[in-house]
């Protein structure tokens, strides 16, 4: 040490972090849960109504299971907004993970990396409505980040630069902040505790299997138009288990990209009782090339069961445990965001299949 200063004693404080004198800043706040009920947790270095354009500085060390929070809400005239996790100090900096809802298109999702942008991806631009408040987390997991929005999952992103790398946030466009701040370990909220029940079918040597399924609908009133509460990756799969109505003639299925009812469908199943099933998908307001399976093993007046897998390459169809057919991508299954499902037939339960590959029906 050197100057004009007198030094009375020099020492080192072993764990600064039981000490009182800067304690990190928190405010508690109040939700609305998927149940209605209030649930109340802290958020840390909050930040309230920050002037926009608005960069920061990350003010704790990101790790897995830490989440970022935020309040506000979209204006009357919105087009877009952006949350930007920048990777240093500069605006030509690489960008983690680049959060940009087009209001009335669709959220994309892209990094920055070496001065040029990188391939991008999309998501349903709902929950976000111009004119509306929202309140989402963006959940740092090993993978990637997971995106809620009032109270959904609303998309994923894999990790292309590393957590560990972020350091200062960006948010600009036509939204108002209320609030933003950190979650210290999102996995103790009660905002997104993923439903699952386990369920018994049984196999073709009459073995009984059980297996769990995720975000569990049980029976739907027809028609069900139902948000695809999950981003869909490989080897997952839905669920399907119902009852044909004795005079059927048809039912449907579709997996839409989006809420409204002209929307692209990515895959259209329809089997049509005593002829054949219809496979298709319909873009830009047109049905596209018809394909078909053989009906059996739908039954009028019979019951059945069956799973959805997503490959890399198309959808494989199991019904009863024995494969139906299948049906490859025409468009991407990334853009998978809502189930609509109609015709003459009863709905038991619906549901999704984490991992097809680990589990134990169609080894």
């Amino acid at each position: 040490m050197v100057g004009d200063v007198s030094t009375n004693i020099i020492g080192f404080i072993e764990n600064w972090k039981i000490y009182k004198f800067v304690k990190e800043e928190k405010v508690p706040v109040t939700l609305e849960g998927p149940d209605k009920i209030p649930i109340k947790f802290e958020v840390l270095y909050p930040v309230s109504k920050p002037a926009l354009p608005y960069m920061g500085k990350i003010p704790l060390e990101i790790k897995h299971n830490m989440a970022l929070f935020m309040h506000g809400t979209v204006r009357t005239d919105a087009k877009s907004f952006d949350i930007n996790f920048y990777t240093g100090s500069l605006d030509g900096d690489d960008i983690a993970f680049h959060f940009k809802p087009r209001i009335g298109q669709y959220t994309a999702l892209n990094s920055f990396r070496s001065g040029q942008w990188e391939t991008e991806e999309s998501a349903p631009i709902k929950p976000f409505t111009a004119g509306a408040p929202f309140f989402m987390f963006v959940v740092i997991t090993p993978n990637g980040y997971e995106v809620y929005v009032n109270g959904e999952k609303h998309c994923t992103f894999n990790h292309r630069i590393s957590f560990e790398k972020w350091s200062r946030i960006q948010l600009c466009g036509d939204v108002s902040i209320n609030i933003f701040g950190f979650i210290q370990n999102f996995k103790l909220l009660a905002f997104f505790k993923e439903s699952k029940t386990t369920l018994t079918i049984m196999s073709t040597d009459k073995t009984s299997i059980q297996f769990e399924v995720s975000y569990p609908v049980s029976k739907p009133a027809l028609p069900y138009v139902g948000k695809i509460p999950v981003g869909i990756k490989p080897h997952m799969a839905l669920f399907f288990q119902g009852t044909l109505q004795t005079d059927a003639k048809s039912f449907d299925i579709n997996l839409y990209t989006g809420p409204a009812d002209g929307d692209d469908i990515a895959f259209h199943f329809n089997p049509r009782i005593g002829q054949y099933t219809t496979l298709n998908s319909f873009r830009n307001g047109q049905w596209e090339t018809e394909e078909s399976a053989p009906i059996k093993p739908f039954t009028a007046g019979a019951q059945f069961f069956m799973f959805f897998v997503i490959t890399p390459n198309g959808y494989e169809v199991y019904v009863n445990s024995q494969k139906h057919c299948t049906f490859n991508h025409r468009i991407p299954f990334e853009k998978l965001s809502t189930i609509r499902i109609c015709g003459n037939i009863s709905i038991s339960i619906i549901g999704f299949i984490e991992n097809w590959k680990t589990s134990p029906l169609f080894k």
